[in-house]
């Protein structure tokens, strides 16, 4: 398995390189926001604990006094665009609408 995939290995690198390349240059930048923002994900794809640990760490907020916001791109979903999961005070669409993990996670 290790020789399958240390080709593919090579060519996420240079892909990464040249990524970080245009970013030390000023081709392209980061975002800057005026809120905190914590990111919770990896390139690992399901079983990480990425859901539930986003979960613990916006219920802790929650009790520290902050709003947190969960922003998701809804793996599986059946809808496209911007979809608004909960507004703070009830769930706004289905669970197709907006993917089983952010209908879970406003739940």
């Amino acid at each position: 398995m290790r020789k399958l995939l240390f080709p593919i290995s090579i060519i996420y690198a240079i892909i990464t390189g040249i990524r970080n390349f245009f970013y030390d240059m000023g081709i392209i930048s980061a975002v800057k926001f005026s809120i905190q923002v914590i990111s919770v994900g990896n390139i690992t794809t399901g079983g990480s604990g990425k859901t539930p640990m986003t979960m613990l760490l916006a219920n802790e907020a929650k009790t520290r006094g902050y709003k947190p916001g969960i922003v998701s791109r809804g793996y599986g979903r059946k809808s496209t665009g911007l979809t608004i999961v909960h507004d703070g005070c009830k769930l706004k669409t289905t669970v197709e609408k907006a993917g089983d993990e952010p209908y879970l996670m406003a739940n």
